[in-house]
């Protein structure tokens, strides 16, 4: 899905703009739900349940792309999974 850009930096229309968007993208994602078996109102439900996290995440971190990749962590001292050492 494309999306097209901003048409201004005012606040008010861009907000409008914006959920317009939105409105007509998640419209297409419930219709392909619904194709699939899923009921409308538990896809909705998900839907918001799925952007409630994400607004979470995004507060805990609104940038995401800023951290460091995964490669960057050092062998010696990073840690990943629960301690379990591989070959």
């Amino acid at each position: 899905m494309t999306f097209e850009p901003p048409d201004t930096e005012e606040p008010l229309p861009r907000a409008k703009q914006a959920s317009d968007i939105a409105t007509k993208a998640l419209e297409g994602l419930l219709a392909d739900a619904n194709s699939a078996g899923w009921a409308s109102d538990e896809m909705i439900a998900a839907i918001a349940e799925a952007a409630s996290r994400l607004k979470d995440a995004n507060l805990k971190d609104p940038d995401p792309a800023e951290d460091p990749d995964i490669s960057d962590v050092p062998a010696d001292g990073g840690q990943l999974g629960h301690g379990e050492r591989f070959d």
